[in-house]
């Protein structure tokens, strides 16, 4: 009886004085009762949440149909800037029609994000956007949508690159002519029928003939409105107000299938989550090192928390506005409020499934610029942070090692809007690759074919 206590208790010991050198006695090394206890507030990921503004986000139809939306190249207009006729990452010659998918700039081969972003240029649509496309990965657990929050669900961000003059630079009534010439039988199983004034639409409506740069203006079209909510193109304002009704419809459906699309799309089951779930060898040591950093020296898990990596909140780090097509001033949250507070498309409009949910969410926000949140930008999940470079709004950092320097020295000297929230953290160069040595960890599990792999589209 002796004995076996004496054994015990020896062994207790000895696994309590085990080096950090992997095997088990990596949980009592690394990380105490307390630290574990944090650990486990940022795994695993819950089930992806309800959105009640859209009452399609869970069909299976929707979803098979918004996949097809996702990668097809119907759904924009004419291409504006010269930089498309460059190869490998060009889109065609300027004017040319019919080349933009919401793939081309949320590739599944790049980690649904834009690899061919030049620091200071970003994505390349249509032309060239002032911020970097964002990763889609685990899209559906955001709160706010786009950097600067101006949309408030996933079905209205999928409408806004569309209509964007240097994404997608297409038109409602364009997209809604589409479903009816390509894609009637699938979208009316799923919507109910096209109104009948969009199947009387006229190929009119298409595609007005673009400026081309320098000439091509920041915001606004050939034939603008007064009403910046109008949609842009003088065919559409000429729509009775019932014919607009129809094609804005048939437009909230397309992104609504989109949005059923992509909360398909997530990381999950990463070695890290492994590790937290009791497979002590699932992550390597140096990452063990870069993870107690993560929530100790380093001040990751400030902003990235909570499961999904991210406090879904909005901060001011100290990105400069440098580039050629990087706007000078980029306010970030500080638009973003009033933008989304009157968007039509917003969750308590009248095409909102639950507008008295989509109200409370957006209750307090005010109408006006809140200058408290100038130069916030939304924190990005780090959930398959490796696959999702280039990194930050500008998209100008081209690998982990660096993001953490930029960190590391507490961000830009200056040449960005707000005030900085970062101090220097004082990192050794170890520790800088012990922690990206963590954030390879973050790796989801492999997507099937059915989320990732272009499908056949509709002659």
């Amino acid at each position: 009886m002796h004995e076996g206590l004496h054994r015990a208790l020896a062994g207790a010991l000895l696994l309590a004085l085990l080096p950090a050198c992997g095997g088990g006695g990596d949980r009592v090394s690394f990380f105490n009762t307390e630290e574990w206890a944090v650990l486990r507030t940022l795994s695993p990921l819950p089930a992806v949440p309800a959105d009640p503004t859209n009452e399609f986000s869970e069909d299976a139809a929707a979803g098979d149909l918004g996949r097809k939306y996702y990668f097809d190249p119907r759904f924009s207009g004419p291409l504006v800037d010269p930089a498309n006729a460059v190869p490998p990452g060009g889109n065609g010659a300027v004017g040319t029609v019919g080349t933009i998918s919401c793939s081309r700039c949320h590739n599944p081969a790049t980690g649904f994000t834009d690899r061919r972003s030049v620091p200071g240029n970003t994505s390349l649509g249509a032309g060239f956007t002032g911020r970097h496309a964002p990763t889609i990965y685990n899209v559906a657990y955001n709160t706010w949508f786009f950097w600067d929050g101006r949309k408030d669900s996933l079905w209205s961000q999928a409408l806004g690159p569309t209509m964007s003059p240097v994404e997608h630079n297409g038109n409602r009534a364009q997209f809604a002519m589409v479903i009816r010439d390509h894609y009637k039988a699938e979208h009316e199983a799923v919507f109910g029928p096209l109104p009948a004034t969009v199947a009387a639409l006229d190929s009119i409506l298409l595609f007005p003939t673009p400026p081309v740069p320098p000439d091509f203006p920041a915001q606004g079209r050939p034939g603008d409105s007064l009403d910046p909510l109008a949609g842009g193109f003088p065919a559409y304002d000429g729509l009775t107000a019932q014919e607009k009704r129809d094609v804005d419809t048939v437009f909230v459906h397309f992104g609504k299938a989109i949005a059923a699309y992509e909360r398909r799309v997530l990381s999950t089951n990463s070695a890290f989550d492994r590790y937290v779930a009791g497979n002590e060898d699932a992550i390597p040591t140096a990452a063990k090192r870069g993870l107690k950093l993560f929530f100790g020296k380093a001040k990751c898990s400030t902003c990235h928390s909570g499961p999904n990596l991210t406090d879904g909140k909005f901060h001011s780090i100290g990105v400069s506005q440098s580039g050629p097509s990087i706007p000078a001033g980029d306010d970030g949250r500080m638009n973003g409020i009033p933008t989304v507070v009157a968007d039509v498309f917003n969750g308590k409009g009248a095409f909102s499934a639950d507008a008295m949910a989509g109200a409370a969410k957006l209750a307090g926000l005010g109408s006006t610029p809140d200058p408290a949140q100038q130069g916030k930008f939304k924190t990005p999940t780090l959930r398959s942070i490796g696959e999702t470079g280039p990194y930050m709004h500008t998209g100008a950092i081209a690998s982990l090692l660096e993001v953490v320097a930029f960190y590391n020295r507490g961000g830009d000297p200056g040449g960005f809007s707000g005030t900085n929230e970062l101090a220097p953290l004082g990192l050794s160069f170890a520790e800088m690759q012990d922690l990206v040595a963590f954030l390879e960890t973050l790796e989801g599990e492999e997507l099937p074919a059915s989320v990732t792999a272009p499908p056949v589209l509709p002659p």
